[in-house]
């Protein structure tokens, strides 16, 4: 039996073993019939998702070398007509179909099991807009099963009192649903549960930030009064913030998750910058980046000179800010940088 994976990562397996191996391309355009089979689709669409910049005679020659491909592999399970290319429903089995029927079944801990991530994960570059298009859809439809397992799965396990696996699956929750208040309701009451105040702030900060940046709206009240349930549990703000061995941003809690973008923004940039280029960087409001940077300096970590340039206090406060930032967060921030006042040497 034939079976692709497609949730999280892609994959064709055979009774032998992988086939196909790198074939991104050609493993696209078979899920893409798999997800549609048993019905057929228009060959023109296939041209048109993944060989849009080419001529019309040049991409249905595409398509046909990459069909031979595929009925190397299904033989009589590929349908091919003038017109249309279909895959006969049981020449090739889908992961996708398999956890959509775990879920319609609520058969939760088996869709968990089948739900590797999202679908065709980092294949959004192997056709034209059309795909894009098309894969966003699929990804966004499968979404939110994805959400109603783990959500059923995090009440399963609030009523067995099993806080690890709350606090495990609620987090499942949240990677599905980013902008779902209710997700980041339970991942912050699990959090607080199991002891972790400070990451339970870090949860609620990070929220209310995606739904400004995102949907440009405030949290319900209900969700802001989660606030009360961990703020006891968060370690008092110092006169200064001191950072003693290894640490990690999510370890800075007495900064919000605004300053700690303006920290990072300043520590890439190294020198002592104007208000409009560390406000930009950091992609905070002008509200949001005033509060920040008096958050900062009401800690010790910047100051403003006269002009109105901002900086660390010292380099060693710069560097320690600079050296819990991650790789990727670091480059991001370098690009961004060198757009504006030209290329910045990484460190």
């Amino acid at each position: 039996m034939i079976n692709l994976v497609t949730l999280g990562s892609l994959q064709l397996n055979g009774d032998a073993g992988p086939l196909l191996t790198g074939r991104r391309k050609i493993l696209a355009l078979l899920a893409r019939l798999a997800r549609q089979s048993p019905a057929a689709v228009d060959r023109a669409e296939l041209t048109g998702l993944f060989w849009p910049d080419r001529s019309d005679n040049h991409a249905k020659q595409s398509l046909r070398q990459a069909l031979a491909e595929l009925r190397a592999v299904l033989g009589d399970g590929l349908i091919t007509e003038p017109d249309c290319v279909r895959v006969v429903l049981d020449a090739c089995g889908l992961d996708v179909r398999l956890f959509e029927e775990a879920v319609h079944h609520e058969r939760w801990e088996e869709a968990a099991v089948l739900w590797g991530g999202d679908f065709l994960h980092g294949l959004e570059v192997v056709g034209g807009p059309a795909w894009s298009a098309w894969l966003t859809r699929e990804r966004q439809a499968l979404r939110l099963p994805a959400a109603q397992v783990f959500r059923s799965l995090h009440a399963v396990a609030e009523r067995r009192d099993d806080r690890k696996a709350a606090m495990d699956w609620s987090a499942k929750w949240c990677d599905v649903a980013p902008l779902d208040e209710a997700a980041f309701t339970a991942r912050i009451g699990s959090l607080v549960k199991a002891g972790r105040p400070v990451d339970a702030a870090v949860c609620y900060e990070g929220f209310v930030r995606r739904l400004h940046n995102e949907l440009h709206v405030a949290p319900s009240s209900s969700f802001e009064a989660l606030q009360q349930t961990f703020a006891a549990g968060r370690p008092a703000p110092a006169g200064k913030v001191v950072i003693r061995g290894t640490v990690t941003l999510s370890g800075l809690s007495q900064l919000s998750v605004d300053a700690r973008s303006v920290a990072e923004a300043a520590a890439v940039i190294g020198e002592p910058a104007d208000a409009a280029l560390l406000q930009a960087v950091s992609s905070v409001t002008s509200h949001s980046f005033q509060a920040a940077v008096e958050e900062l300096a009401r800690h010790g970590i910047v100051t403003r000179d006269d002009g109105g340039r901002i900086a660390f206090t010292s380099a060693a406060n710069r560097d320690r800010v600079f050296g819990v930032i991650s790789g990727d967060r670091r480059l991001n921030l370098q690009r961004l940088v060198a757009a504006r006042t030209g290329v910045v040497e990484p460190r």
